[in-house]
């Protein structure tokens, strides 16, 4: 194999007890043309006895001469892959056997210079925390379609940290990339990965250089969280976030920080500020230190509340604002304050139309516990997607159908334009009917397309509102002095899909599907939504 149509490249150190997962999911792609690269950064555990015991061609092991920071290594194992089609795979997660069999797909019918798939995570069983473990999560509800993303405008809304912590975008974690233009970045000197997030500066960089990035709204990635993973445990106490960030900051003496570093957003404009100094192409750029600093104290604030020690890290926080932030503290304060929601899903620049080979009707998928089956890792989870999405899932034709039956002559009135908020306008947005939005603490875009209205305006003869919140709790009381009583006037979207789906005879779930078998594999991969019984008798 010289040149194998994809590679999935696998980066690794002492994690001999979760490679074996992610292998497993990488050889059992569907798109057989491809190599499985592991890269090994100098492990001391039998991580390369494990390697052995997998007896595939399409399987190399490289390993680095010394333990390298987390970007030099991502940086070595890029330089080992030789597909013309490039992905990275973490250790802990896990590929939907269709996962490269569909970015193919999309690559043949688009031309994109990457290709971008959601995920879900699954709480793997050393998460310290119950109410993850053993949990499927799926997030927001899914469009199962192929959207366009506008990569000028995701680097303006990253650097204004109106794009945070993403599943939408792409950080060579999530999808694969064209080597052809890994190399024209490259041409110049730059690299993909810089510190400390070096997926997000693979964002960046990919934003502001590929020609064309489409985006697979469907869940074909199962995100292991861990209390080894560096980014989930950032914050709560867990030693592999100080480890790194104590390592980083050891060993990397020309690193761009801002001046108060411990909580999450941090790193990430840590990351940004970085790319600005070192990328020809994102030079200039600066930071929002209004929003970043704000986000940062309610990041900390959250915290604390949780019971977490934030220590030095609130120590650092104040000392910035009362050293060289202090001009703009009351700027940040206020903001702090507000509470306001400033992310944006704005640079989805439209869906790319029938030729990405997607059809579905968009659907919702709830939390499932597993802990009853207890899989050993997210490859079992990813392995057994499909079985359940079917059970589980809901379209949201149906979910619609639930809501207009509760409002009866009511205007519909989405609460709450967060993650869950703009997902559901986005996945319904050839199915909702007239509806207006609100939000106490989000900036709403125009680009949602959808009326706005005040909260202090609704009225439960008029209105009736689903809450699109995981938890109802902030707004359950100031509905109630309002007169909108639960079920009856309001209820939260989780309820409804519950109800729906319980309300159907047949699941209204959405299944993989094949079809149009070309070759050696199959040309397309389509996501199908099962139909009612209630549709099917109407039809027939």
């Amino acid at each position: 194999m010289n040149c194998p149509r994809f590679s999935i490249v696998i980066p690794t150190r002492n994690r001999a007890d979760l490679l074996p997962g992610a292998v497993r999911s990488a050889l059992g792609q569907t798109c057989r043309d491809l190599e499985i690269v592991i890269s090994d950064n100098r492990s001391d555990d039998n991580t390369a006895e494990v390697v052995g015991r997998f007896d595939d061609r399409r399987l190399r092991y490289v390993r680095t001469r010394s333990a390298l920071l987390m970007h030099h290594s991502w940086r070595f194992a890029l330089r080992h892959a030789r597909g013309a089609y490039v992905g990275f795979l973490c250790d802990d997660d896990a590929l939907h056997p269709d996962a490269i069999a569909c970015a193919d797909t999309i690559i043949r019918r688009t031309g994109a210079d990457v290709v971008v798939w959601r995920s879900c995570s699954y709480g793997l069983p050393d998460w310290p925390d119950a109410r993850i473990r053993g949990w499927i999560r799926f997030g927001p509800p899914y469009s199962a379609r192929a959207w366009e993303i506008d990569g000028g405008r995701l680097v303006d809304l990253a650097y204004d940290l109106r794009v945070t912590f993403s599943e939408l975008v792409p950080k060579m974690l999530n999808g694969v990339v064209s080597r052809a233009l890994i190399a024209r970045i490259r041409a110049d000197g730059t690299e993909l990965f810089h510190p400390s997030s070096p997926d997000y500066s693979a964002m960046l960089v990919l934003a502001a250089n590929a020609r064309r990035i489409v985006l697979l709204d469907a869940p074909l990635l199962v995100a292991g969280a861990t209390a080894r993973s560096i980014g989930a445990s950032t914050l709560r106490g867990y030693d592999s976030a100080r480890a790194y960030g104590a390592q980083l900051c050891a060993r990397e003496p020309d690193l761009v920080v801002p001046a108060a570093v411990g909580p999450r957003i941090a790193w990430l404009a840590q990351t940004y500020m970085q790319c600005a100094r070192d990328v020809p192409c994102l030079r200039e750029r600066a930071v929002n230190p209004i929003h970043l600093y704000g986000l940062s104290g309610r990041e900390l604030n959250r915290a604390e509340e949780a019971g977490i020690d934030a220590g030095d890290s609130r120590a650092r926080h104040e000392a910035a604002l009362e050293g060289p932030l202090a001009d703009d503290r009351a700027a940040i304060e206020a903001f702090a304050r507000g509470n306001v929601e400033i992310e944006s899903e704005t640079f989805l620049a439209g869906t790319v139309g029938s030729e990405s080979g997607l059809a579905a009707e968009p659907f919702i998928l709830n939390d499932i516990d597993l802990e009853g089956t207890k899989p050993a890792g997210a490859h079992e989870v990813a392995a057994d997607l499909d079985r359940l999405r079917q059970a589980g899932a809901l379209g949201l034709s149906a979910f619609w159908k639930a809501v207009f039956e509760r409002a009866a002559s009511r205007r519909v009135i989405l609460y709450g334009l967060g993650r869950n908020g703009r997902a559901l306008l986005r996945a319904s947005r050839d199915l909702r009917p007239e509806i207006a939005c609100c939000d106490d603490h989000a900036q709403l875009d125009d680009a949602l397309g959808v009326p706005k209205t005040d909260c202090a305006e609704l009225d439960p003869a008029a209105h009736y509102v689903c809450v699109t919140m995981n938890d109802a709790a902030p707004v359950a009381g100031s509905l109630a002095t309002r007169g909108f009583a639960r079920g009856r006037d309001w209820s939260t979207m989780r309820e409804i899909s519950a109800m729906a789906a319980r309300g159907t005879s047949v699941s209204a779930g959405v299944q993989y599907g094949r079809r149009a078998r070309v070759g050696s594999r199959h040309d397309r991969m389509v996501l199908k939504a099962a139909q009612t019984r209630e549709t099917s008798s109407a039809e027939s």
